[in-house]
């Protein structure tokens, strides 16, 4: 049922009028508290539901359950129970029905989309909404199929390599002895050609590289930045915070038109963003102390820019999940209770199939891993897949490069701590069914 303009100016009208009727000798904190602090839904026809736990976080305003329900439950109609201290009222926004109700304890909704619970405190000075989404598995899984489809891309004895992708090219930088290489691949990574490099930086940080717009960038272990239009020919390249020139430590992603880096001054970082490459925003305050600087893996989707993993500046591994919607802001957002996410630097991340997949990595106790974990939570929860392990034929290791196609996943050399591998190797989803609720 949809709430008519009157029935809502007049929810509105009673909170005002009731708080107006609150003596201010004996309003209490709790007159102006709009949290909620229980929240659970149930419907006798969906197994598993009136027990699922759900995670109440006050601080982003986000209600979920960790434990997904299983593929093909139908949520189109649960009925909802919650608490709050002294709440005046609630409003409910179903984005599957696109209906907005008063809450009530007895009538069904649709939680087949996000619902957000817009939450009135009595005196009527304090609104807090929280977005309530119930998890589901929307894929049945059956494993990835992997296959190598390149076993020796450059034929080299490589100590190095990193594979950008820029315009319809593969391009892999690799290091043999002491000088760099530059192939690209014109057909998704199965033949490689060698090219000559001009300028490259001797001092280059490989795992900086960046295709941002119709270029590469790449910082180097100074903060110096060179950019390039076709991967041969290099320049380097100032980038200014208001006229001044300033270093870069490493490059972030590219999300919603802007690139987003760490900025270096003085060895103490700042977060940074363009949308020119030049012309850059820096931060006020340092990064938090949790953030990584170097060994994250990094991808995106439609609601944001993650980073997981990876290092911070004392050198401690991580186990982290941090967001940005853009700016300055980033926000740890895992959930420690419920993930299983180990520490790890160097892990490959893609977002496909509408979920995270980490892939390697390695760990605390110095192993290179070959563990897939997934989210389906945008990064506030990881969970170990054995269904989607990669073939035994695939060795463990990190700082592998990843890249989506329309084919699937392809991932790019790396290294177990002795051997930088030359391979490239694809996986696909053997099976995508996607739920739906009647």
């Amino acid at each position: 049922m949809n709430l008519t303009p009157f029935r809502l100016f007049s929810f509105l009208a009673f909170i005002i009028g009731f708080s107006s009727c609150l003596d201010d000798d004996t309003t209490t904190t709790s007159y102006k508290d709009a949290q909620i602090y229980s929240f659970s839904l149930t419907n006798s026809k969906v197994d598993g539901l009136s027990t699922t736990t759900f995670t109440i976080d006050h601080k982003n305003g986000l209600i979920y359950n960790a434990d997904s329900l299983a593929y093909g439950t139908v949520v189109s109609k649960v009925v909802c129970s919650l608490t709050t201290k002294s709440a005046a009222g609630i409003l409910v926004m179903a984005e599957a029905t696109n209906d907005t109700v008063t809450w009530s304890a007895s009538d069904s909704i649709d939680f087949s989309k996000p619902v957000k619970f817009e939450v009135y405190s009595q005196d009527g000075t304090e609104t807090k909404t929280y977005t309530a989404t119930l998890n589901v598995h929307q894929h049945k899984e059956t494993g990835f199929s992997w296959k190598k489809i390149v076993d020796k891309a450059t034929n080299r004895n490589i100590s190095m390599q990193k594979t950008v992708f820029l315009e319809g090219l593969y391009y892999t930088f690799v290091k043999v002895n002491n000088d760099f290489m530059l192939f690209i691949s014109f057909n998704d990574g199965q033949t490689w050609v060698s090219q000559d490099l001009v300028n490259f930086p001797p001092d280059v940080e490989l795992m900086s590289m960046l295709a941002v717009q119709n270029k590469l960038y790449v910082a180097t272990s100074s903060g110096e930045v060179y950019a390039s239009q076709n991967g041969r020919q290099w320049n380097q390249t100032d980038i200014k915070e208001n006229s001044e020139t300033v270093k870069v430590k490493n490059f972030i992603d590219v999300w919603n038109s802007s690139c987003y880096a760490l900025i270096d001054k003085d060895n103490q970082y700042y977060f940074g963003n363009t949308s020119d490459m030049t012309n850059w925003e820096v931060s006020t305050n340092t990064i938090p102390a949790g953030f990584p600087v170097s060994g994250f893996g990094v991808s995106s989707n439609k609601y944001g820019l993650i980073v997981v993993g990876g290092k911070n500046s004392q050198g401690q591994l991580l186990n982290t999940t941090w967001l940005t919607s853009g700016d300055h802001t980033w926000l740890q957002t895992t959930d420690l209770i419920h993930n299983e996410l180990e520490k790890v630097e160097g892990a490959a991340l893609a977002y496909y199939s509408d979920k995270y997949y980490l892939i390697g990595g390695l760990n605390t106790s110095g192993t290179y891993t070959e563990e897939v974990f997934v989210s389906r939570t945008n990064g506030v929860t990881w969970e170990k897949t054995d269904s989607l392990t990669l073939t035994d034929l695939y060795e463990p290791r990190a700082f592998s490069s990843v890249h989506v196609n329309q084919d699937g996943l392809l991932l790019f050399g790396g290294t177990n701590g002795i051997t930088w591998f030359d391979d490239v190797w694809q996986g696909v989803l053997n099976e995508l069914l996607v739920s739906s609720s009647d």
